[in-house]
């Protein structure tokens, strides 16, 4: 099952032992603001182990992320970035990042490296997510 709860979307699939399933999420759940809190957060439950990652591309731009197990996750992430080397769409020139909680009060210190156009370098901040919810 695929679903993302807080906007009451799913979609059931069933794969064989080796097979993949496509799933081609609506547009709406495109994660487009900055520095801000949705419910946009994708839960995937199975009733074997699978692997779960994402792809989206368009023009001038690629992201993936890869979807970790809840009884796997850390306590500790680094985001890698690098600035684009193409700078005729301002909007694309920089890198992104998100989290998604999986339990209310999930509580986030994020310690940015380098300045964004809401928050300076060096300056840690607190975020709190609850359950669903993705920053």
């Amino acid at each position: 099952m695929v679903e993302v709860p807080r906007a009451g979307w799913s979609a059931s699939y069933t794969i064989g032992l080796t097979g993949t399933a496509k799933v081609q999420l609506p547009k709406q759940f495109a994660l487009l603001g900055e520095d801000s809190i949705e419910g946009k957060a994708v839960r995937v439950t199975a009733s074997r182990d699978v692997a779960v990652y994402g792809l989206t591309h368009i023009d001038y731009s690629t992201d993936t992320f890869l979807g970790i197990p809840v009884e796997l996750l850390g306590n500790e992430y680094i985001a890698i970035g690098y600035k684009n080397v193409w700078s005729e769409i301002p909007v694309l020139n920089g890198s992104q990042f998100a989290i998604a909680a999986p339990y209310h009060d999930t509580v986030i210190e994020i310690d940015p490296s380098t300045g964004t156009t809401t928050r300076p370098s060096g300056d840690p901040f607190t975020i709190v997510l609850n359950r669903g919810e993705t920053f």
